[in-house]
């Protein structure tokens, strides 16, 4: 069973997994994370905003979060950061309990929803979970809550 939690603060240690292996992947999201929440640039702290981590077997297995999107001029989108599962945990619903939260604890604050997907696969993902593809430079794909 997948238990989805809000984050108040960035759990160190329990991210070491996630952050080697999105790197051994070539991923940012995670690196990025890390380094913008210990700077003070970005910590989901903002109206509306969040971050989730997804526990399996009581291990952090996938983090996302939600913030207004930095690319629109409009305090009622929201943008999609930092998701990122394990790969053993694919394929189990791990990504699609984060976005459910994301999204639907989002939903009385914001009317849009926006992400970037990082590549092809991640893209039909979103689609799958109801997501709009566009093709816009800061952005892949867009849900209409």
């Amino acid at each position: 069973m997948i238990d989805i939690r809000r984050l108040e603060t960035l759990p160190d240690t329990e991210l070491g997994p996630l952050l080697a292996q999105s790197q051994a992947e070539g991923h940012g999201m995670v690196a990025k994370l890390r380094k913008h929440w210990i700077s003070g640039a970005q910590r989901f702290d903002g109206d509306g905003e969040a971050l989730y981590g997804a526990y399996g077997d009581g291990n952090l297995v996938g983090v996302g979060g939600r913030a207004i999107d930095p690319y629109r001029n409009d305090r009622r989108v929201a943008r999609v950061q930092r998701l990122y599962v394990l790969p053993a945990w694919r394929g189990q619903g791990v990504g699609r309990a984060l976005m459910r939260r994301i999204v639907e604890e989002g939903a009385g604050r914001f009317a849009t929803v926006t992400v970037r997907a990082p590549s092809a696969d991640a893209g039909l993902f979103y689609e799958a979970l109801g997501f709009a593809p566009v093709s816009r430079e800061t952005e892949t794909h867009v849900l209409m809550l």
